[in-house]
């Protein structure tokens, strides 16, 4: 059965990258399914922050999951890039 269990805001991302409205939903599926979100108001402001973006949940969230407990967990870890306007 699946489910959302929580939507919450993370300290780190909240940090960084405020002005993109950060957002985890975490979903039960199998096991716990991470869902960030972030709103871009045009292609170029995500162009220039999606890999730093990636790489704070990759250092900051994803690394903090343990071995063997939440393997399921730890890869699957998913972002959700929302632009408003036109993408190419």
């Amino acid at each position: 059965m699946k489910g959302l269990l929580e939507v919450k805001n993370i300290d780190f991302i909240d940090g960084l990258f405020a002005k993109f409205k950060p957002q985890l939903s975490k979903i039960q599926f199998v096991g716990t399914i991470s869902v960030f979100s972030f709103c871009f108001k045009s292609e170029i402001e995500l162009n220039d922050n999606w890999e730093i973006i990636t790489s704070s949940i990759a250092a900051n969230y994803q690394s903090e999951f343990e071995e063997e407990e939440t393997e399921f967990e730890r890869w699957n870890i998913y972002i959700l890039f929302l632009v408003k306007g036109c993408v190419s």
